[in-house]
This record gives C-alpha cells, structure tokens and sequence, in this order.
C-alpha cells in the first residue's frame, strides 16, 4: 500500500505523532491516511485539498467579472484562454487566492459567457515538499540536478538550496537544507550524498526530514483523525457496517464520526458557496 496524491500526512509524520517506531501497522496506517485525506476532500468540498496540476481544464464563461476555481489555493497559471484568444495575467486577469476560495477578476470587464469556452492550465492545493537538512557541503549542487545517497540509494531532483551557515568547499563547508519535489526512498541519516552521474561525495545528510506546507491545523487534524481510527482498528471496535478503512473505502464514514476539533478545522477549509 502505498500513499495516494491527496495524502494529507506523510506516514512517517503520522508514526512520529503516534510514538509508533514498528514497521508492522504502516500498511493500515496508509490506508487510513488515505481514507481520512479523501474523506476531508468531501467535506471540505474539493477535488482535492493537496496541490494538482491541471492541463486544459474547460470550464464556462459566466458573464461576470469574477470567474471562481474548482480548486485553490491557486498557485500558478500556466496557460488560460478565453474563446481561443490566449489571456495574459496581471494584464487580462489577476489571481485572487485564499485557503477556502480562489477566483480570476476580468481587468475592465467580463468574462465572456459561453459554455467550456475558458481553457485553462494551472495548478492548485496545498503543497507537500519533501527536504534533506546536510552539513560537510564540498560542492554546490543546482536546481534541477539529482542527488542520490551513497548507502541509501535515495534520490531526488533538487527544487531548491538553502545555506544556513558556512561555505560551498571552504574551511567552514556549507550547511543548510536541499528541498525536493519528492524523493524516491529514503536519505539516511550521515550518509554521503553525489550528483548524478558523478560519484563524488558532495555533502553528507545531517538529517532527512519532511516539510508539511500544508497548513498546520490542517495536518493534525488528519493526524487526529487517523489516530482515532487506528485505536478503533486495534480495538476491533468497527462493526460489520463500518466505514471499511482497509480497503481505502470511505463510503460509510459519517460527518459526525469526525472528533470535534478536526470538523472545525475543516469548516474553516471548506469551499464557500457563491
């Protein structure tokens, strides 16, 4: 079992919220953290709460100068036109963006009515970004270059470098963090790192770690939520008509089911109604 796209929590996060060190129960807890995550989807009325990338999504003109999204927080546009004539942001439209509503204003007029006449490519949610903290930096890497631990074999392309304290190969080498789309297994900890396709050691992992950039209450309430429902598995407190977490499904769990604090999380997330 494995996390699906609109996990809320990463499973190591969820453990560490547990104290659960064992690999014996990651299997359920997957499940549940995907259950639990599609479940807030349905609450809060989205397509999803974590970030997707959209490519030609029609959708209809409304005559209005606001023209709200299916998805949002949005946080980039990468293509949008409008009856096939291409638009152009901050000269045709601006984006305006919150947590519970996002919607493109028309710069001196309307948007055009018309059925799926709005083609639009953009992404929208909130991001996970996954990151290596390292010391003993020798050679600084560049964006879009792929880092691989010599003992782990992890490796992921590099988003972003951030030097907290010293130099790139000086007598003091850089240390700092390496931010990455997503990684492909798993950094140890004091294991040396190379560039692809090159085998000399760069920096060395001083600790591999996970950045959540999903909002905070939002995380734990997933991480709230899953707990309870872990406890009631190992409890074997589920009836027959229970929710049926262990196959991902979460047709039977109901709005009341979910601990009081995680339902006014997810109010403050659901979408508003225009």
């Amino acid at each position: 079992m494995t996390l699906e796209s609109n996990a809320l929590v990463t499973l190591a996060r969820q453990k560490t919220y547990l104290k659960e060190e064992s690999v014996d129960h990651d299997t359920i807890l997957e499940m549940l953290i995907n259950g639990v995550s599609s479940f807030f989807d349905l609450f809060a009325d989205r397509t999803t709460l974590r970030e997707q990338v959209y490519s030609n999504m029609l959708l209809d003109g409304n005559g209005k100068n606001r023209l709200y999204m299916p998805d949002f927080p949005i946080n980039s546009i990468s293509a949008l036109t409008e009856s096939d004539v291409e638009l152009t942001e901050d000269t045709d439209f601006y984006v305006y963006s919150r947590h519970n509503q996002g919607y493109l204003k028309r710069n001196g007029g309307l948007w055009l009515a018309g059925q799926k006449n709005i083609d639009l490519s953009y992404s929208a949610g909130f991001k996970i970004v996954e990151k290596i903290y390292f010391d003993a930096g020798a050679t600084e890497p560049a964006v879009g270059d792929t880092l691989q631990g010599a003992t782990s074999l992890a490796e992921g392309v590099v988003t972003k470098i951030v030097i907290t304290a010293g130099e790139w190969g000086g007598v003091i080498k850089a240390s700092g963090w390496i931010e990455f789309a997503s990684i492909t297994g798993t950094f140890q900890d004091d294991e040396n790192i190379y560039k692809k396709p090159d085998s000399a050691g760069i920096m060395v992992v001083n600790e591999p770690d996970t950045i959540i950039r999903i909002p905070r209450d939002l995380e734990l309430a997933c991480m709230q939520q899953v707990a309870v429902e872990f406890q009631r598995q190992q409890k074997s407190e589920w009836g027959e008509t229970s929710r049926g977490f262990p196959d991902g499904s979460v047709t039977t769990m109901i709005e009341e089911e979910l601990l009081p604090y995680v339902k006014r999380v997810l109010e403050k997330y659901r979408r508003v109604s225009i």
